[in-house]
């Protein structure tokens, strides 16, 4: 996704930035004919153009790597670790490709996150285990 200064990501694609600065001056123009027409075309098609190959190049397209994950907490994680998810599709995904018989904890649920709960929570879920894995 694109970034604006830093300050975070925008939850749109490159090509559409590209479009909606053609429209603006589309407007103001409000030029006729066919080779103006033409011409929008072409910056579109050009926009998008250019939004199809930074998702083939932009690392921040790419998807989540669960079955990576998998193979990296099957190779590292002891019978004696459990598996802490942070959101029920992380654990559907790792569960599909993780086939041991790890402890799995969902993190608690709720709007707002009481911090001092949360960890309550998962101090007793957490007791007899040796380490706990986060799945993001």
């Amino acid at each position: 996704m694109a970034t604006l200064g830093g300050v975070g990501r925008l939850p749109v694609a490159p090509g559409t930035w590209g479009s909606l600065a053609v429209l603006p001056l589309w407007w103001l123009l409000r030029p006729r004919g066919p080779v103006a027409y033409g011409l929008l075309v072409l910056a579109l098609t050009l926009a998008g153009l250019v939004a199809l190959g930074l998702y083939f190049v932009d690392p921040s397209y790419q998807r989540n790597d669960f079955r990576g994950a998998a193979r990296l907490l099957a190779s590292r994680a002891a019978p004696t670790d459990a598996l802490v998810f942070e959101a029920p599709y992380t654990e559907l995904a790792i569960n599909f490709y993780l086939k041991t018989n790890h402890a799995r904890i969902p993190m608690p649920v709720g709007e707002p996150i009481d911090e001092v709960a949360t960890e309550r929570k998962l101090r007793a879920d957490a007791y007899g285990y040796d380490r706990l894995w986060l799945v993001l």
